[in-house]
């Protein structure tokens, strides 16, 4: 006799081996769900590599008229913040962290020249430091 609780059953919904305190294994069906999995064939995984690389791509052309209409008083920091973080990844780049540092720069440096010139607020040229920083810890 065999005293172990509990069951096991094959994923597929195949037969298992059920258990019992106190009782002999059995064969019976599976309790398993069994669930819908896609075949990932490589077609499938080129289509999704390239629906990827064309949203990051999107995000990249985002983050620069963020950055433009920013720049001309028409847009927002976070708006351009937000798509810098977006773009990570976009192109064929060797290192999504610092190339999203490199669009925090930028705004970072808009952000600086408008509270200069009284067209923005220290505040922004501070959020800008912040979100220039926290990509940075990223490159670590």
């Amino acid at each position: 006799m065999l005293a172990v609780a509990g069951v096991v059953a094959l994923a597929a919904g195949g037969l298992g081996l059920l258990f019992g305190p106190g009782a002999e294994a059995q064969a019976g069906p599976s309790t398993a769900r069994a669930t819908s999995m896609p075949v990932d064939t490589a077609a499938a995984m080129a289509k999704r590599d390239a629906k990827r690389e064309e949203a990051a791509s999107a995000a990249a052309a985002a983050f620069d008229a963020a950055l433009k209409a920013y720049a001309a008083g028409t847009g927002t920091l976070e708006e351009a913040a937000e798509w810098a973080n977006r773009a990570h990844g976009a192109g064929n780049s060797k290192d999504p962290d610092k190339d999203t540092v490199e669009r925090m720069k930028k705004l970072e440096a808009v952000a600086k020249q408008r509270a200069t010139s009284g067209s923005g607020s220290p505040t922004e040229a501070h959020a800008a430091r912040y979100h220039r920083a926290r990509a940075e810890s990223n490159v670590f």
